[in-house]
């Protein structure tokens, strides 16, 4: 049986997720590694303070905990985009990126309007915003999938 667009759609997105989800598991154990760094050396948090206006000795857990919030977003995009990828291949397993991409669209909303009220500089709105036409479309697909599949 030929694949449905919505099926291509969400098999396209999904392989989307897990390469940006990829990216942000290296970019958060980058995090939490220069966070540790600069908390182990007095001279590096120095530099730091200097250069940000930091205190030096806050922002290398900052960075980590930052880190360690990267890497646990990027998981689950992950997980999205595995199982969306599963559900593109065979529409009768729809309902776990169904869920994923329910909490995407959950949360892409929440960050936008978190955005929105903090007065985000314009390439952050444009981040946020660009975010948030992915997991629309990526609910989308995954709920014309559904349907499809007549769950």
């Amino acid at each position: 049986m030929q694949p449905s667009k919505a099926q291509k759609g969400l098999k396209t997105l999904s392989i989307i997720s897990i390469v940006l989800a990829a990216l942000g598991i290296l970019l958060g154990i980058l995090f939490i590694m220069g966070g540790t760094i600069i908390g182990s050396d007095p001279g590096v948090q120095n530099a730091v303070s200097s250069e940000t206006g930091l205190s030096g000795t806050m922002a290398g857990p900052f960075l980590g905990i930052m880190g360690i919030i990267m890497i646990v977003s990027a998981g689950l995009e992950l997980l999205m985009g595995i199982f969306g990828v599963r559900a593109a291949g065979d529409n009768q397993k729809i309902m776990p990126a169904w869920v994923f991409a329910l909490l995407s669209l959950v949360f892409g909303v929440i960050s936008a309007i978190g955005n929105v009220t903090s007065g985000g500089d314009l390439s952050h709105v444009l981040s946020v915003i660009a975010s948030l036409v992915i997991s629309v479309l990526f609910f989308w697909f995954a709920n014309t999938v559904k349907k499809e599949a007549g769950k």
